[in-house]
């Protein structure tokens, strides 16, 4: 359930650290070819399909932009996104894995998509190191460390949790999913 909550403000904020220049240029690389391009193109459509929420097309859309180019790492990040809000968390991570293999330098957000499915596979000390790398590259994303400290209070790291808490705190005061995560953390539960 938690992961559920934080899902939504996590998407969005995706977006504009996929758009930020952490450590990327933002300026996209010219397709080469033409699967290139309709890849491009479906996974343009992908991501349209994403943000209205008809996740049955975003998949499809996804799936045809990797068909077409293979090494579009961008596209399995994409397909990450849509199974981890189908609950298909297992799959989430295979994708996210894959967009991280194909680029592992590229955007911080495909560790953080695959530490939210670690999380939710209940594997927290991946999801530890998949959000510290998140933190480390992007330091302002406050999802990365809610997500961490969460790991840190399943893992009996009380101290860890509550310094991630008050980080997340810092970047977002007024995320309803922080606050609950500290009410819980002030109640001892």
């Amino acid at each position: 359930m938690i992961a559920q909550l934080i899902l939504v403000g996590t998407l969005i904020a995706t977006q504009s650290i996929c758009c930020s220049t952490v450590g990327q240029s933002t300026s996209p690389k010219k397709p080469t070819s033409n699967n290139e391009k309709l890849a491009s193109e479906f996974l343009e459509k992908a991501g349209n399909n994403f943000e209205s929420n008809d996740i049955s097309a975003a998949i499809r859309d996804a799936n045809k932009a990797i068909e077409l180019n293979p090494r579009l790492s961008k596209a399995f990040y994409l397909r990450a996104c849509c199974r981890h809000v189908r609950n298909d968390f297992a799959g989430a991570f295979q994708d996210a894995n894959y967009s991280i293999l194909l680029a592992p330098n590229s955007n911080p957000i495909y560790y953080f998509q695959r530490g939210m499915a670690s999380y939710r596979l209940r594997k927290f000390e991946a999801c530890i190191q998949d959000c510290s790398v998140t933190i480390k590259r992007a330091p302002d994303f406050s999802g990365a460390y809610l997500y961490r400290g969460h790991s840190r209070l399943e893992l009996g790291d009380r101290k860890g949790a509550i310094t991630d808490c008050d980080a997340a705190l810092r970047l977002s005061p007024t995320d309803d999913s922080i606050l609950r995560f500290k009410l819980r953390l002030s109640s001892g539960l």
